[in-house]
């Protein structure tokens, strides 16, 4: 319905829905894994499918959307019906819940168009028909089953909770019989087991409690028995309800927990892992003493401390990790204190986190502007020098805030792709396992929106052109199902993201003829495979057979570099055929702000940034080296690394000629260093990321440029790009 008073309201519901759309979409598309590959269904999954379609329908009748609260109340029921074990979830279900989420989707861009649903009455009225037909199928008359799952699963819970009676029976008359007490424990851990591993959250939560005053005895045995004998019949009557209607909660819990943490003597300490110096302590291996020591030095994980002070045997910290190890998994994640910590956020608009981090570069820009004031030339500064520092470390502390205001978790991206992979696997009879790897690492906002169409490209293609079908497969030695991985990780103040598949691989041969035909490179010429592999960037290159509706018309990898220069990020591809093709996005940690060392070259000011520096020295002549083919090498150490004279790379001319006289420093990149030859460093300071002109856009070795204290602009020396040329 129309809706042209709450906009405030409608902003939050897109906000919103949005959120939970994306949400739905990741639970769908590992629940129709779960049905397709025969296993187990998580009925925690339905349960958040549940909540979500609830949450969407409860704000949409309050701002009379109705249409899109009729669909998801419709949805809500045919999950309801699931989760009670009255439907099984099939195929055509999972099929069914798609439709009902792209609904909730175009619904979104509908209202955020036009503030109103009424466009999509018709395709409503049709979802609606089709949930109330797969909630109320025609009835089968088939022979009923003596038995279900749920109830044999029922019978089990119950008969392991008479025998945890009998054992706590017996108790009575053996209170001291520690053996005794260890069966009860193993039972309490059994049955404690078996809910968890059916997620009955409520009494995992309560049998856990019960092990730990069991652990813990303070009182004698009588008292706890007279704790523990209600808490069973009400296991029971929890066991009875999940029978009958699939409801799993305790009624009253917080009251049961608190009543048996009263015989725990560390309360507070239920449902935390043990800290690794209070391990040390408790064995005996160190005293309080010399941990507070170690405590008021700590720069690093404890145990290194404690071994590096002499305190500790390595093999004595491995152990207390390995204990700790043990405690932690030992807690059930409906009791982890460490993931049932309340958050609390705010919206943002977007815009004034820009403004945010514009302001912050302007604030690092003027502190430079007043480093070099030529005001305070040759004067006694030390006070001021020293307030200066208590400015700079306070600007850094500033940066790094902003920074993480900005950084969010790449696994939104990731479960967005799953989405797609499950379309693409379903219309191409294609057969794949996903694995996902480093799903919280955090990534500015930006660069994901930037990336978030190299990823569907990439995956696009790995899919068409990198995995077979399952004969295929099947006739090469693999397995019938293909396995594609999406990972995400820092390394060398980058962060990497790799799409991984295990298929065909890209034919070295193929992508070279291509080339050629398309005029790319000419016949004869020499190249590395990296080279080969980066002509698929190429605008229109594509070497598929045929066009498919997924891809092959040679669009696509090139929106992927283009993408990336827009960020100076790097895409490095490796494939072996027959093996498969890996894909690393690398791109920058921070789009903003670095550290860097300043130089001078003749004239000009360039900075290096500090994360690719190893060190830097005045060289001797006598460490010099000239190969035959004129490369210039310097020994260091036990190692011969080769020069680049950043004069000549660049072209312009410098002061100084001979090494001697100026400054050789070291860098890596990608794993292999190299020498940089400049005339002189000038200082160390923060700078502020500028994008180059146009004109000036595809300058080599040239990542930026930023604008020093005096106002003089220097240029950011691309080290990536110069260790590459050079390499290539």
């Amino acid at each position: 319905m129309s809706n042209g008073g709450n906009k405030e309201f409608i902003g939050d519901f897109i906000q919103e829905s949005t959120e939970l759309v994306e949400e739905l979409e990741f639970e769908i598309v590992t629940l129709a894994k779960d049905v397709e590959d025969g296993g187990i269904i998580d009925f925690e999954k339905i349960n958040k499918m549940f909540r979500a379609f609830h949450s969407v329908k409860g704000v949409a009748g309050f701002l009379e959307f109705e249409f899109i609260k009729n669909v998801a109340h419709y949805a809500e029921n045919l999950l309801d019906l699931i989760r009670g074990e009255k439907l099984k979830l099939i195929k055509e279900h999972i099929q069914l819940f798609i439709k009902g989420i792209d609904f909730l989707k175009e619904s979104i861009a509908l209202v955020q168009r036009e503030e109103s649903d009424e466009a999509l009455m018709d395709k409503a009225a049709a979802l609606i028909k089709i949930f109330n037909d797969a909630a109320n199928p025609p009835k089968k008359i088939e022979k009923k089953k003596e038995e279900t799952i749920l109830d044999s699963l029922i019978d089990s819970l119950r008969k392991q909770i008479d025998i945890i009676y009998k054992l706590i029976e017996d108790w009575k008359i053996i209170p001291d019989d520690e053996n005794h007490k260890k069966s009860i424990g193993e039972a309490l851990l059994a049955f404690r087991t078996s809910v968890g591993k059916n997620r009955f959250s409520d009494l995992e939560k309560l049998f856990y409690y019960m092990e730990q005053v069991l652990k813990n005895k303070k009182g004698d045995v009588k008292q706890i028995i007279d704790v523990f004998a209600p808490l069973l019949r009400i296991a029971e009557e929890t066991l009875d309800q999940i029978k009958k209607d699939g409801f799993d909660r305790v009624p009253q819990i917080d009251l049961y927990l608190e009543l048996l943490s009263e015989f725990i003597p560390d309360k507070d300490s239920i449902g935390s892992v043990p800290k690794l110096g209070d391990i040390l302590v408790e064995e005996g291996v160190i005293s309080e003493e010399k941990l507070e020591k170690a405590l008021e030095i700590q720069s690093r994980p404890i145990g290194k401390v404690l071994v590096d002070m002499g305190e500790v045997p390595p093999e004595k910290v491995e152990e207390a990790l390995e204990k700790q190890k043990k405690k932690k998994e030992e807690i059930p994640e409906s009791v982890d204190s460490s993931k049932n910590i309340q958050r609390q956020d705010i919206r943002v608009d977007i815009n004034k986190l820009d403004l945010l981090s514009n302001l912050m570069g302007e604030l690092v820009i003027a502190n430079n502007m007043l480093a070099h004031n030529p005001g305070l030339m040759g004067q006694n500064l030390q006070k001021f020098n020293k307030d200066r520092n208590t400015l700079l470390k306070i600007i850094r502390d500033l940066q790094e805030v902003v920074m993480s205001i900005r950084m969010i978790p790449i696994d939104g991206l990731f479960k967005k792709t799953l989405r797609l992979i499950h379309n693409l696997t379903t219309q191409s009879g294609k057969k794949v396992d996903i694995k996902l790897f480093g799903e919280n690492t955090e990534i500015d906002k930006t660069v994901i929106e930037l990336i978030a169409d190299p990823m569907v490209h990439m995956i696009r293609n790995s899919l068409d052109h990198g995995l077979e079908s399952p004969e295929e497969r099947i006739k090469t030695g693999k397995s019938e199902k293909g396995t594609l991985e999406l990972s995400a990780k820092h390394e060398e103040g980058e962060i990497w993201i790799t799409i991984k598949d295990d298929g065909r691989g890209i034919r070295r041969d193929k992508v070279l003829k291509k080339a050629i035909e398309k005029g790319l490179i000419k016949e004869g010429k020499q190249l590395t495979d990296k080279e080969i592999f980066s002509l698929i960037l190429e605008p229109g290159f594509s070497t598929a057979d045929k066009v498919t509706d997924l891809s092959g018309r040679g669009v696509g990898m090139d929106v992927v570099k283009r993408n990336l220069d827009q960020i100076n990020g790097h895409i490095d591809i490796s494939s072996e055929e027959g093996l498969g093709t890996t894909i690393i996005l690398r791109i920058p940690l921070t789009l903003a702000i670095i550290e860097g060392i300043f130089v001078e070259i003749g004239e000009s000011s360039f900075m290096i940034p500090i994360l690719f520096i190893k060190e830097f020295f005045k060289p001797k002549e006598s460490l010099i080296t000239i190969l035959p083919d004129g490369r210039e090498m310097v020994k260091l150490r036990n190692d011969v690394i080769p020069i680049i004279r950043l004069h000549k790379f660049y072209q312009i001319e410098a002061k100084k000629k001979k090494f001697s006289d100026g400054i050789l420093i070291v860098v890596e990149s990608q794993r292999r260093s190299m020498a940089l030859f400049v005339d002189s460093i000038t200082g160390q300071q923060q700078a502020v990321i500028k994008a180059l002109p146009e004109a000036m856009s595809h300058a080599k070795g040239i990542s930026g440029c930023t604008i020093l204290g005096n106002g003089d602009i220097s240029m950011i020396v691309d080290v990536e790009r110069i260790v590459y040329s050079v390499k290539s």
